[in-house]
């Protein structure tokens, strides 16, 4: 089982958190979409080189989208640190504790995990604030629990724009 992830690189959010069987540029392309109907489009996606965030299917999506690719420099881990930070968690305290019976489970079972990552967890670099917590005070959107469906109103502005070097307007897609 594989579990894919979208993460606001700014407000350390887990936008999403998804397992498959497989991984897929169009997963990855559908995945993205997802989130940028509920919040709006990134000017960046952070991702590393794996054949899902390389492929043309995902490269069409982002250029049709305005959005520009951050990639990870090839045995570079450290230029992604919060999603390596973020991986680790997930295998530690999700995937490494869980017997995971049906695709079903493991859906319900990240849903509650990235519930309680997003709003009760606090993290030292949100000033021990929640990311919920910390995005309401940067008056964003509140994409902290699970999907609520597919969306219905036209995607906002993305709610982060201060330039990429304070990271407000990058996403990080990741797998692991």
């Amino acid at each position: 089982m594989k579990w894919r992830a979208c993460i606001d690189e700014f407000t350390r959010q887990c936008l999403l958190l998804e397992p498959r069987r497989s991984i897929k540029a169009k997963d990855a392309a559908a995945m993205l979409a997802r989130v940028i109907a509920e919040r709006g489009a990134p000017k960046h996606l952070r991702s590393d080189n794996g054949p899902e965030f390389i492929a043309q299917a995902l490269r069409g999506f982002l250029k049709e989208s305005n959005i520009g690719t951050l990639y990870i420099e090839p045995g570079s881990p450290w230029q992604n640190g919060f999603a390596e930070s973020f991986n680790a968690r997930v295998k530690d305290e999700l995937i490494g504790v869980e017997l995971f019976t049906s695709m079903k489970e493991a859906e319900v079972v990240g849903g509650d995990w990235r519930e309680a990552y997003n709003n009760r967890r606090p993290h030292s670099a949100l000033g021990y604030l929640t990311p919920a917590a910390f995005a309401a005070t940067q008056h964003m959107p509140n994409t902290s629990g699970r999907e609520a469906g597919p969306a219905t109103r036209k995607a906002p502005p993305f709610r982060s724009n201060v330039g990429v070097d304070s990271n407000r307007e990058t996403l990080i897609a990741s797998g692991t």
